[in-house]
């Protein structure tokens, strides 16, 4: 996993079933900003194991202590996830290799830039009707980390 890059948010996650429950928009958030962005082998228990796009392993209470969600919540947020068709599930007795369906259709880079947009050295615009949104969601931007955090616990 690497911590530099972006992933695409689909605006499609607003007509998921799981939507209006934060926790698994939270969990399945963490999923794809966790999941490898291209195939790679990795040594793992001593053997070679092939992570395509979009998957990655990992375990419950990994992913707990990662997202500060309950484990329990992780396993009924998984199980829903699984169910909407959203994501598939290997399990093994210590850990699961997780895939995010349509991942390809999600994160490809096929769109081009146009004049409209600005180019890497341009500061971007602010859209306030974001800011607005933000704030009455109870998020608050953290100037240091370039981040928005609730600013009530969940």
């Amino acid at each position: 996993m690497s911590n530099q890059g972006w992933v695409k948010l689909h605006r499609k996650l607003n007509e998921t079933a799981f939507k209006s429950k934060p926790l698994i928009v939270a969990l399945f958030i963490d999923l794809l900003t966790n999941a490898n962005h291209q195939k790679k082998t990795i040594i793992f228990n001593n053997k070679p194991l092939i992570i395509e796009a979009g998957q990655l392993v990992v375990g419950r209470k990994q992913l707990s202590k990662r997202t500060g969600i309950s484990q329990q919540s992780i396993r009924s947020g998984l199980v829903t996830l699984k169910s909407t068709s959203t994501i598939t599930i290997k399990p093994t007795n210590k850990w699961s290799l997780i895939t995010i369906l349509n991942w390809n259709e999600y994160q490809s880079s096929t769109s081009k830039l146009t004049n409209k947009q600005p180019t890497s050295n341009q500061q971007a615009t602010t859209n306030k009707n974001v800011l607005r949104m933000y704030k009455k969601n109870n998020f608050i931007y953290d100037e240091k980390t370039k981040t928005y955090k609730f600013s009530k616990p969940i």
